[in-house]
């Protein structure tokens, strides 16, 4: 095991920590059914809150709390830990499929099926109406911001579309395939995995799309079936779970790993990875580190790699 916050240890009965969120020296995470945090310097992981009846699908870190979604329900957990407070309305009328979400400081926007229409939604957080930004019958899935746009995936017209966060007609920005997800984005680019185009067998793999409509940057190829993604001001981070083999020689070694992309970089490049009895499951960057979810299989034991630049 590389340099790790803490000792790997189970989490419930096969659980494994989910999502990270960083804030100055604390690490926030995220199990099936609690908030988390550790210091970024190490030392044993503090429960904040157990959500186990509500269960929470992802959260975030904000000015005053941890703002927490749990399927279409929102509430807050006090960073230092306490009973979560609800924080209404509920996101979309059940039953419902969510899609993706997108937090801009006080607004936050999703994806959702509702009574068999596909819509892009809004509400600020101290606010309590539900805004319609966009609705279609075609499947959407994924969201990414990016300056006063929203783009998203069109499973059924396979392409990614943009629309303006007040509402209004979107805009084809490139053709893609129904399989193709936006993963991050960096202010002038979407970050793809798919294979953005006709799908051949050597395409496959992760793309650059700049928001401008200029051609995309194959970046890097492998069968990227799920990624995390993290960001700095040097570029963008990727962790590549054991299922992929990004740019190996050996198609069989399939290790989990941290990838590069600078900003006018035209492949990424390998910047660290580990023996392929571990999984990958969440990326946060701040400064000179990456900190990585890694979960042990055999063991079933999770913990928090720190990966140093």
């Amino acid at each position: 095991m590389p340099d790790a916050l803490f000792a790997p240890q189970q989490f419930g009965d096969t659980d494994l920590i989910r999502q990270i969120q960083l804030e100055g020296d604390t690490l926030y995470f995220r199990t099936l059914d609690s908030l988390q945090q550790v210091p970024t310097s190490g030392g044993t992981p503090q429960v904040l809150a157990d959500l186990s009846q509500e269960p929470p699908s992802e959260f975030w870190v904000t000015d005053s709390a941890l703002l927490v979604r749990a399927t279409t329900d929102l509430f807050t957990v006090p960073k230092a830990g306490g009973a979560p407070t609800p924080l209404g309305p509920a996101l979309a009328p059940a039953p419902s499929n969510f899609a993706a979400t997108q937090l801009d400081g006080a607004d936050l926007y999703w994806v959702a099926e509702t009574a068999g229409s596909h819509g892009i939604f809004h509400r600020t957080l101290s606010g309590s109406t539900v805004n319609t930004v966009y609705t279609t019958k075609d499947d959407l899935v994924d969201l990414q911001l990016v300056a006063g746009t929203l783009y998203f995936m069109d499973k059924t017209a396979a392409d990614i579309e943009g629309v303006p966060v007040a509402g209004g007609t979107p805009s084809k920005l490139t053709d893609a395939n129904a399989s193709d997800r936006l993963v991050a984005h960096d202010g002038a680019n979407l970050y793809v995995t798919g294979s953005l185009g006709d799908a051949t067998s050597t395409n496959y793999g992760l793309y650059r799309q700049p928001v401008s409509g200029k051609a995309p940057a194959h970046l890097a190829t492998g069968l990227f079936i799920t990624i995390e993604s993290a960001l700095d001001s040097s570029g963008a981070y990727f962790g590549a779970p054991a299922n992929v083999s990004p740019n190996q020689v050996d198609p069989g070694d399939v290790k989990p790993s941290l990838l590069f992309a600078a900003a006018s970089a035209t492949a990424t490049e390998l910047r660290w990875c580990i023996d392929s009895s571990y999984t990958l499951h969440a990326v946060a960057v701040a400064g000179n580190a990456a900190y990585i979810s890694v979960y042990n299989t055999p063991e079933n034991k999770a913990t928090i790699a720190r990966v140093k630049f």
